[in-house]
């Protein structure tokens, strides 16, 4: 009796063992590292932290703040975004910058420069847009101010109007920072900065 009693013990021991073995292959199973799945690199862009009550604002936004990633830069004044509810197109509110020609390679003055110009500040980046009465244009591209900081060189209509890459444009209704844009455009002009100096 006491055989069979010793017996079972060590029988018990022995599957405790085992079955701890097992849990722990498979607790390491669950952990390891799958280099195919994209991870965290620890940096996080501080725009994804602004404020965006602290962004310029206009006085009847038809849509709040948003923050958004920019995915392509078609040219000095129009990029595609993606963000929460998915991807748009958006033309810059308040400038124009000379055209770029995909089709012959002839481009205006100036805009290989503008879409550089914009594409290193933006170009796979957070930003946030900001909007002024409307939202949309003919061409079912969203209108929005587009913004790395709540300073000027931020604000990138404002940034790239005072470098001389693009020139002021208002369209009715959205003509909130007009006034801005105007006094940027002419501080180019003044210094013959980007295309002020350079285009016939």
């Amino acid at each position: 009796m006491e055989r069979l009693y010793w017996g079972l013990i060590l029988c018990l021991v022995a599957a405790c063992s085992s079955s701890s073995e097992h849990s722990n292959t498979n607790d390491t199973a669950d952990t390891v590292d799958d280099s195919s799945t994209p991870r965290d690199t620890g940096e996080r862009d501080p725009v994804r932290d602004l404020d965006p009550d602290k962004l310029p604002s206009t006085a009847t936004p038809c849509r709040s703040p948003e923050l958004m990633y920019v995915k392509e830069v078609f040219d000095g004044d129009t990029i595609k975004v993606e963000g929460k509810w998915g991807g748009e197109s958006v033309r810059l509110i308040g400038i124009d910058t000379s055209e770029m020609d995909w089709q012959s390679n002839q481009h205006e003055c100036w805009a290989k420069e503008a879409m550089d110009a914009l594409s290193e500040k933006i170009l796979q980046k957070w930003v946030w847009l900001t909007f002024d009465a409307t939202c949309e244009d003919d061409f079912d591209r969203t209108l929005a101010y587009v913004h790395r900081d709540t300073d000027i060189e931020g604000f990138i209509q404002r940034s790239l109007l005072r470098a001389g890459h693009a020139e002021s444009y208002h369209i009715n209704p959205n003509t909130h920072h007009k006034a801005l844009f105007e006094a940027d455009e002419s501080f180019a002009k003044r210094e013959d900065l980007g295309r002020w100096g350079a285009c016939p």
